[in-house]
Formats: C-alpha cells, structure tokens, sequence
C-alpha cells in the first residue's frame, strides 16, 4: 500500500465524493445499482448537514498517494450508538484500505463518546461481513428506535469487547477504552511491545509466561479481562475454564484479575464479575 491519509471530509472533497455515490458499483450493495443521482447543489447541503452535527457525526476522505479511495462516516445517535459506513471505489478494494478507514471512524467515534458502533451489511456482502468480522463485530438484537431492514445484518462493537488484537493495530484507542487515569503510565508503544513479545498468540489470546515488570503484567492481564462478560457473574470453575487455555498458571492470571480489580469476587470465592469501572 502506497502513502494513505484520511482526513475529514472540506467543500474541496465535494466533487469526488459526489462521484463515489453516483458510481452504481459502490452502491449497489446499499441499494442503488445506478448511484444516487447526487448533483452539486445536494452535496452542498449534504455538507451543511454534517458540518453543523460535528463532532457527533463525521465523514473522512481516504486518499492515497493523494488519489480519493472512498469515505468512512460515523454518527452518534442520543442513546451512544454510533453507525458507520465504509465506501471504496473497484479500483481500491482488497488491498487494507477499508480496515484503515474503518479503524480511523471507530477510533473517532468513541473518542467522541460512543459506547458501541454498529453497522448493517447487505447479507450478500461477503467481503464487508468478514471485513466487520475480523474486527470484533458481532450479530446483536437492533434496538427499539433502529429502523429493521430485512435484507441487511445488525452487527455490533462495544468499546469494552476491544480484544487483544485491537490492542496491537489501534493501541490508543485500545487503552482509552480502560478508565483513566491508568495504574501506570502506558504508551501505544508499550502495549505492542507487551503483547507481541509475551503472547504466544492473540486470537485466540494465549500468554507464555508472565513478565516481572508489573506494567507489562497489567497490560497483559488487561488483555484477558475482555473475553469477560460485564452483564454476567461466573463461578470459580467458569473462570478457571476460560483461563487455562490462555496460561499454564490459571490461578496466577485469576489473582491479578482480583488484584487489579479487572474482576471482583465473594468472600468466598464462588461468584465472581466484571468491575463495572471497566466497562
């Protein structure tokens, strides 16, 4: 891939923009196999639009090496759900571009409070469900004021299921999922360091043996408290079932999830769930 910038969307990206909706290829899956017909006067007040709704919604334009690939858009609704589009044009599919694009909305989205982005492929795009799906999304139930649209599939990211490997492509948005400020200080270099040196593998999540720094250990043992469910409890023989496969040394992993209060637990340790803090 040759020099990629995504910036957000000026009157100067109006014209291609336009191009890119009325391409009936890049539509097509969204509905209108002959573009949308955009003309100059509609993308000016298209633009008025989005302009007053920042930084509750956004647009970017992807270049590269200064050609326009296409948009990526985010727009936080009142209840924290943001929804997101991703559009290429033929020339510039299939080579990491749409990942990168979707990436900088999702980063941009919850930076500016959104809790969980969502977006609703066509059930025949097979490119984009595998896209969303190597991302983290999962097939979740629409609320109440979203429209239903029968032929697309509701998909979901909550900015507290941001796995491991998030924490190696996007490190800073991976960290500002956590509550701030943090136990130690962290940087984006840090978190790649930690889990590509002391993961054997991130998906699935899999430690060798823990490393004596205790800031290396929290960012380790941070990674492993998001295969955890914030809306459950789990008993002591579940949590022991989801942390032997990741280390040889289960209880050790336990303890530093209680310790760095990631999970809480009973007295007597039979029940134990996630600290809302870090949801």
């Amino acid at each position: 891939m040759n020099q990629l910038t995504i910036h957000p969307t000026t009157p100067n990206d109006l014209d291609v923009i336009q191009a890119l909706w009325n391409d009936g290829d890049v539509m097509a899956f969204v509905g209108f196999p002959q573009g949308l017909g955009m003309t100059p006067e509609k993308m000016q007040k298209w633009y008025t639009w989005l302009n007053d709704g920042r930084p509750q919604r956004d647009h970017f334009s992807i270049r590269e090496e200064g050609a326009y690939c296409g948009e990526s858009f985010y727009a936080i609704d009142e209840h924290g759900y943001a929804a997101l589009d991703i559009k290429l044009f033929a020339a510039y599919r299939s080579k990491g571009i749409a990942a990168l694009g979707l990436c900088h909305a999702i980063r941009e989205a919850f930076n500016h409070g959104a809790h969980t982005v969502w977006v609703d492929p066509n059930v025949e795009n097979a490119k984009a469900l595998a896209l969303y799906h190597r991302l983290g999304f999962t097939p979740a139930q629409r609320l109440a004021h979203q429209e239903d649209t029968p032929d697309f599939i509701y998909l979901q990211l909550r900015k507290h299921d941001l796995s491991a490997q998030w924490a190696v492509d996007e490190p800073e948005l991976w960290l500002d999922s956590f509550p701030h400020p943090l136990p130690f200080e962290i940087t984006p270099t840090d978190v790649r360091t930690v889990l590509n040196t002391f993961c054997t593998s991130l998906d699935p999540l899999i430690l060798s043996p823990l490393p004596a720094r205790e800031k290396h250990k929290w960012i380790l043992i941070a990674a492993v408290s998001r295969v955890f469910d914030p809306s459950r409890e789990y008993t002591e023989k579940e949590i022991m079932a989801i942390l032997k496969p990741m280390n040889p040394d289960p209880i050790t992993i336990r303890r530093y999830l209680v310790d760095y209060q990631f999970l809480w637990r009973t007295r007597d340790g039979s029940r134990y769930g996630k600290v809302k803090a870090h949801d």
